[in-house]
């Protein structure tokens, strides 16, 4: 995955395509997680000494360490999504704010127009 080191507007499509990359790596490093901490309860059932324990100990915390950041980073990309999701409705809400605005200027200029140009009639 490619991540961008400045900030650049993206498209719709391209937001979605990083947010399914995103998934995706998650996704990969959580069933390589797994299967890296079924590994080790395998090597502890099988071998059992107290270095070894300690060891399997050590790495096992760290594989739920890495677990949280991966729930954190999944929680994250959620957040994102919502974060998306009400950015579009707000620039729905101001868009159909300002569009309200331009109907009601053009029906004020439309009636103002009108007025001259009776006005220019009358005098003519």
């Amino acid at each position: 995955m490619v991540i961008r080191e400045q900030y650049n507007p993206l498209s719709e499509k391209e937001i979605h395509q990083v947010k399914d990359a995103c998934k995706i790596v998650l996704f990969r490093m959580s069933e390589q997680n797994n299967d890296c901490k079924k590994k080790l309860s395998d090597l502890v059932t099988a071998i059992f000494s107290s270095n070894l324990l300690e060891q399997a100990e050590n790495f096992y915390t760290q594989f739920l360490n890495i677990d949280t950041i991966i729930i954190k980073l999944q929680n994250e990309l959620i957040l994102l999504d919502e974060f998306l999701y009400v950015a579009k409705s707000l620039y729905a809400k101001f868009y159909q704010e300002l569009l309200s605005k331009i109907k009601i200027a053009e029906e004020n200029f439309n009636e103002l127009k009108g007025q001259f140009f009776d006005y220019l009639l009358g005098i003519a």
